[in-house]
């Protein structure tokens, strides 16, 4: 039995099984057609048509094992981390919790590796460039991650293709050289709650 199915069978503690979409437990939908996974954390948009209720059956049942599968392995559900594919691969106990949280891209310069990191929601646009240095980590703080993409594109450096599996954003992550830690103490400084 997959664990949608042993969701499925979960008996609800309140009467709220009528408003769950496609009647997938702990996933509802409003009419502007946000989804939410418990109710208060907003995870995907779905715009199906009436006729489609198929469809939209099948992408509710994907997103609830995705959501599902990322509260087993101790990530947390967000929109963000039900996007991103490295997070379904992360060991339950995983070194890189922040940066699976946070990461938005990486680039490089040579050996020098960059680290594009946001808000753990996804939900602002300000953003913290990580580097391990020399002296230390160095951390710069920008308003908006465009700024920051830009800048480093005029500086030379060139964009990572993007992580699609935990062990390449594991590697990428050594790369950097900075712990998980050192991360969560720098973020932390901006914006991580």
């Amino acid at each position: 039995m997959t664990t949608l199915a042993y969701a499925l069978n979960d008996k609800p503690l309140t009467d709220a099984a009528s408003s769950w979409l496609c009647g997938i437990p702990h996933l509802t939908k409003k009419p502007c057609g946000r989804v939410y996974w418990r109710t208060t954390t907003e995870v995907a948009h779905f715009s199906f048509c009436d006729r489609d209720h198929q469809l939209e059956l099948r992408a509710a049942q994907e997103l609830a094992e995705k959501c599902i599968a990322l509260e087993a392995n101790g990530v947390g559900v967000t929109a963000r981390t039900v996007a991103l594919k490295p997070c379904y691969g992360a060991p339950v106990c995983t070194p890189w919790l922040t940066a699976l949280r946070t990461y938005d891209s990486f680039f490089q310069l040579g050996d020098s590796v960059i680290g594009l990191f946001g808000h753990a929601t996804g939900n602002y646009a300000d953003c913290m460039l990580i580097e391990s240095t020399r002296e230390g980590i160095k951390a710069t703080h920008f308003l908006h991650k465009r700024v920051a993409r830009d800048t480093l594109l005029n500086s030379g450096y060139t964009n990572i293709p993007d992580p699609r599996t935990y062990e390449y954003l594991h590697r990428v992550l050594q790369r950097l050289r900075v712990t998980d830690l050192e991360l969560k103490s720098h973020l932390s400084r901006s914006f991580l709650n």
